[in-house]
């Protein structure tokens, strides 16, 4: 049955602008420190901060990034022993939540959380 399929045939994609490369990690970078810059300025001050608010806050900032972020956060869940638990079980919600699918009710915005 392989035998009757065509031979694959690589499609040639657009090399990417360097102002749009430029953009896109200027607003990635941003998002993230939007969502992040709580638990570096506490842990930079040596503050105790419980491992779950640091979840939450990677959770929030991969839900606001999209789609392939929210893979990326599917990698960590299914990776405990690298990434520790606490990290793993907010990744799971996030992925449960089912964020950056289609077909859901508004798929390009993240779920409030």
């Amino acid at each position: 049955m392989l035998d009757a399929l065509p031979p694959l045939v690589p499609l040639p994609l657009p090399e990417p602008r360097r102002r749009d490369v430029r953009r896109r990690a200027a607003a990635t970078v941003r998002t993230a420190v939007r969502h992040l810059r709580g638990t570096a300025l506490r842990r930079l001050f040596r503050r105790p901060e419980p491992a779950q608010d640091v979840a939450r806050a990677l959770r929030r900032t991969f839900e606001a990034l999209g789609a392939t972020y929210v893979k990326l956060g599917q990698l960590v869940a299914s990776a405990p022993g690298v990434f520790g638990a606490s990290k793993v079980a907010n990744a799971v919600k996030a992925a449960e939540t089912g964020v950056g699918r289609s077909g859901g009710s508004d798929s390009t915005r993240p779920a409030a959380v």
